[in-house]
């Protein structure tokens, strides 16, 4: 991951390589102690819609996370929701 031009992260995969890049609300301060390796943090909304035959779960991505640096500020859920953290190894050098 890397930022690119003003309030854009770019997300690649390492597998295929594609790149996708995602606005950001604002720099989350690093935690203390700092994370150690890169996190996803996604929020979990319960949705039954009336096109739902069912509960559906949503996952939105709310934060990004690099090893010892500040993080990213994605999405705001507002109401009720959990939080779900996604770890990543360290990328090699």
């Amino acid at each position: 991951m890397a930022k690119s031009g003003e309030g854009q992260l770019t997300l690649r995969q390492e597998s295929t390589g594609k790149e996708v890049q995602i606005p950001f609300i604002e720099r989350l301060a690093q935690p203390k102690p700092p994370v150690g390796e890169p996190q996803l943090v996604f929020d979990m909304v319960g949705n039954f819609e009336p096109s739902y035959t069912e509960y559906m779960t949503e996952y939105v991505l709310a934060e990004v996370w690099l090893a010892g640096e500040d993080g990213f500020l994605v999405h705001v859920t507002k109401g009720a929701h959990q939080n779900q953290v996604v770890k990543g190894a360290k990328a090699k050098k």
